[in-house]
């Protein structure tokens, strides 16, 4: 914004646009910027994933995320309540959002627990799931995370959450490991890092794409 007017910027998984400068003397340029500044307090449905909900934990005092899962063959949705954003990089492409509760995490039909839910925008074929499971494959491959669940993100008319080209996945991990930087002693350290070493020489051996 300048003496000369305003440029909108709106920033997506499918990129970042721009609008040419707008004029605040012209009624339709007025509009456009009135329409933006609107849609930052009232989205169109369009812009949301109607899968999540934020909601202030009065017990915590932190905001978490109620994230609901369609499972197959299920009668009814999976609600996992109380997750926290773990991290969330890239305000565009993949845009991954990581949801965690590893203190109360839910829990399957068949029981397996889920600490930690990935949700990101995929335009290539295969995705973060299938390279999981061909990993493992037929034996378990060490320092891998394993997968309890994976979705293509839907609204309810079957719909696909999506921005451009890229379609929101997510995918339900049953694994959560604590921060490298949370590592209190030295002897912590060169134990992970043996272990990933270890893991990575395994994978080698063990796998050939």
């Amino acid at each position: 914004m300048d003496e000369k007017g305003v440029v909108l910027i709106i920033s997506s998984a499918e990129g970042v646009k721009k609008s040419p400068k707008l004029k605040l003397s012209e009624a339709s340029d007025v509009r456009l910027i009135h329409a933006f500044v609107r849609r930052l307090y009232d989205p169109h449905p369009s812009m949301l994933d109607p899968t999540i909900r934020r909601r202030k934990d009065s017990a915590a005092g932190l905001w978490v995320f109620d994230i609901t899962l369609t499972i197959p063959n299920l009668p009814s949705a999976v609600e996992c309540l109380g997750f926290r954003i773990l991290s969330a990089r890239g305000s565009v492409g993949q845009r991954t959002h990581v949801f965690v509760n590893n203190e109360h995490p839910t829990h399957l039909v068949d029981g397996v627990p889920i600490p930690v839910i990935k949700d990101q925008y995929q335009n290539h074929r295969f995705g973060e799931a299938e390279t999981i499971r061909h990993i493992h494959g037929d034996q378990d491959i060490p320092g891998v995370v394993h997968i309890a669940h994976s979705q293509a993100i839907l609204r309810s008319d079957r719909s696909p959450v999506c921005s451009g080209d890229r379609h929101k996945t997510r995918v339900c991990l049953l694994e959560y490991g604590k921060p490298f930087m949370d590592l209190k002693t030295p002897l912590e350290a060169l134990i992970v890092i043996y272990d990933l070493l270890e893991s990575g020489s395994t994978f080698h051996l063990l796998k050939s794409f």
